[in-house]
């Protein structure tokens, strides 16, 4: 079973409780920390997306159609549909010839609620743009008309895009493509089943370029530094993964995947992380991770003050009171 590694209190009593595994690995692929499994098989989900993005900048796909960083940290994320989110996936689609209409990610209105709330005050309709995951789609069209590939069918695995994909993922993460187990992710296209450890292991190798051959390794340093630059674009106004880079200045880059996933890694640093909440419960996720870099010291005393808010996060009612705490409860087991 899974270790316990948050409480969430109302009140005195503590009302629920997060298990999950957690790993961190360094350059030299050894565990140097861990909590439960290090080796749990669970999907990598949006967790992934940053590594997908190499394929543009490996083959050359983000120079042919002057793609900038912008938009190469929109291709990484899972946005709020904010204004300026739209505009990068928008300026994706315009400079590789397409429109929203090619876009098979489904419609929404947005991840944040409030968001959410004001496209439907103002009479706004779902939109494919407005999905958290049009700028990965946005993306593989933009694969696919390198390619020259059927445009209608880039979701579905044996096509060129996803197979594209997985080669690259399984590279990264340390795999055979075959060994990688496959789902299908809430946007409609292929999901990458692995242990923690080789989710981290791709965290590994996006923190640290070096590692990679070229042109691999440049990608992945281009990856980093557009996240470093346009941290807002990876989730949005207030999310963790934005605030997380944003704070650190963008040494530490984070993405969170649905259902309880989190990979970090401390870019030329040489550690990295991934987290799974065994029954993803978001909430807990980004206590955490702050937990781990904390216990770790990744993060200075100005970084961890300008982050508490999400180390330990107020249980709030209807009424917005506090009710209780969301708090992590776990001490790694340093190797």
């Amino acid at each position: 079973m899974s270790d316990i590694l948050v409480r969430i209190s109302r009140g005195k009593i503590v009302e629920n409780i997060i298990r999950g595994d957690l790993v961190v690995m360094d350059k030299q692929s050894s565990i140097v920390a861990k909590v439960g499994d290090p080796y749990k098989v669970t999907y990598v989900r949006s967790a992934i997306k940053p590594i997908q993005t190499s394929v543009i900048l490996e083959q050359g796909i983000a120079e042919r159609y002057g793609i900038n960083d912008g938009e190469i940290a929109v291709m990484c994320s899972s946005h709020n549909a904010e204004d300026f989110h739209i505009r990068a996936v928008s300026s994706i689609l315009e400079k590789i010839g397409l429109d929203e209409s090619y876009l098979l990610c489904g419609a929404e209105y947005s991840l944040n609620p409030k968001i959410a709330e004001r496209y439907i005050r103002e009479g706004q309709p779902r939109r494919a743009i407005n999905n958290n995951c049009s700028g990965k789609h946005a993306c593989m069209l933009a694969i696919a008309m390198m390619e020259a590939a059927d445009l209608s069918g880039y979701t579905k695995l044996k096509h060129p895009v996803q197979q594209k994909i997985l080669q690259t993922v399984a590279a990264y993460c340390g795999m055979k493509p075959e060994d990688i187990i496959i789902g299908l992710d809430g946007c409609g296209v292929p999901v990458f089943g692995m242990p923690l450890y080789n989710m981290a292991l791709s965290y590994i190798n996006l923190g640290n370029p070096d590692l990679l051959e070229r042109p691999r390794g440049d990608a992945a340093r281009r990856i980093t530094q557009a996240l470093a630059a346009y941290p807002l674009m990876i989730a949005g106004t207030g999310e963790f993964c934005s605030r997380l880079i944003e704070v650190t200045k963008g040494r530490i880059i984070g993405k969170k995947g649905a259902d309880g996933i989190f990979c970090a890694t401390l870019v030329n640093g040489g550690l990295a992380l991934a987290v799974k909440l065994e029954d993803g419960n978001m909430l807990g996720l980004a206590p955490v991770v702050m937990s781990i870099l904390k216990q770790l010291e990744l993060v200075t005393k100005e970084e961890s003050d300008r982050l508490a808010h999400f180390y330990i996060r107020d249980n709030i009612n209807c009424q917005y009171d506090k009710v209780g705490e969301v708090r992590p409860v776990f001490d790694l087991e340093i190797h």
